[in-house]
């Protein structure tokens, strides 16, 4: 027997005779059980789950407690005994969603507050303070930024760079000057462009992240910086809390962006964000529109811009992908700059490009 008389157990997450009970039992507290998860305890009354969590990499989500077994503090020992399994694993920063009402039970735990979704979710890490040892190891400046710097961001996933990206660069290089710029003070009209870390696309986060920079080198008031777990990644995407799919990317979208608001840029004295018109797809274009609800409310602006066009149609990655995908090479060299074309003749990115042919998914 374990703690309180209940027993434990590990789940085998790719069994789907052990994870339907569990996938079962988050359906009926309004949770789900998502699909990156790697690791799964539960804790039962005899053959009944009371009590489940996982781990999904560094986040801890899917927690569910049986309403009549709540109060016994089983939240405390399913989160004691998954941080545990996380720091055997190597995971020393650890994350966990939590809604609002439940945040001093977490808090409790030694987890800190990163930032919130009001009235909706609350994004919590251990150890506290990440976000700003992040943001100083990026460059930020905590007493002058939020009162002083005045400048742009743009994120980008770059899966891979393309010249629509370099001319959205562009445009946000010369709009931060022409707003901005300052021969006096140069924290002044800087571009800070933050690169998605997440390692989910085709292309790995350190190619991508190296493509920005080599194709951004020669624009010198433009920063690169990796976005971490702190911007558009699985840290700021809580979506088993979600049971209605249209709302999945608004919940996803307002996490990210009231903690993008928030915390980072005052740190990096942003008072812009520029973006570029999504055409194609539409998570993308959603999450632009939750922008221009949630980022004026912070005093940050919003400009959209309309994308590089050749032969009629937006340049993207998409694009780029669906060429390399039918070998048609040299109408990729007329749509990437020089130096992500040289990336994409490398030794190095030979695995990542036949790895793109034999896929027919489109991810991002």
């Amino acid at each position: 027997m374990g703690d309180y008389g209940f027993n434990t157990e590990i789940i085998q997450t790719d069994e789907t005779a052990e994870r339907k009970p569990v996938e079962d039992f988050l359906h009926r507290l309004s949770l789900s059980y998502d699909s990156d998860v790697d690791y799964t305890v539960v804790m039962k009354e005899g053959s009944r789950i009371v009590a489940t969590g996982s781990l999904a990499g560094g986040v801890i989500k899917c927690v569910g407690v049986e309403p009549e077994f709540q109060g016994l503090a089983l939240t405390n020992t399913i989160v004691s005994h998954l941080e545990m399994e996380a720091y055997r694993r190597n995971r020393e920063r650890l994350f966990v969603f939590s809604r609002p009402r439940n945040r001093a039970a977490f808090e409790d735990l030694g987890f800190q507050s990163v930032g919130e979704y009001p009235e909706e979710i609350v994004l919590l890490e251990k150890p506290g303070g990440g976000l700003l040892e992040w943001a100083m190891s990026e460059g930020a400046d905590q007493e002058r930024s939020a009162t002083e710097a005045a400048n742009v961001a743009l994120v980008m996933n770059c899966n891979p760079f393309t010249k629509g990206h370099r001319y959205l660069v562009e445009q946000a290089s010369r709009r931060a000057e022409e707003l901005y710029g300052s021969t006096v003070d140069e924290s002044r009209g800087v571009v800070h462009l933050f690169v998605v870390s997440e390692d989910r696309s085709l292309f790995p986060a350190a190619h991508r992240l190296r493509m920005v920079r080599e194709g951004t080198a020669d624009l010198s008031n433009v920063r690169v910086h990796p976005g971490g777990p702190y911007i558009i990644s699985s840290a700021t995407f809580p979506t088993y809390f979600i049971r209605n799919p249209d709302d999945i990317v608004r919940t996803h979208a307002g996490l990210d962006l009231h903690i993008f608001a928030s915390r980072i840029a005052p740190l990096f004295g942003i008072k812009r964000r520029m973006v570029g018109h999504e055409p194609y797809c539409p998570v993308t274009a959603a999450y632009n529109r939750a922008m221009k609800d949630i980022l004026p409310t912070y005093g940050i602006e919003l400009e959209e811009i309309h994308r590089l066009e050749q032969g009629g149609r937006a340049v993207s990655a998409s694009t780029v992908r669906d060429l390399i995908r039918q070998e048609r090479m040299d109408e990729v060299k007329k749509i990437v700059p020089e130096t992500t074309w040289r990336y994409l003749g490398s030794a190095e990115a030979r695995p990542v490009i036949e790895r793109l042919k034999k896929e027919k998914d489109r991810r991002h």
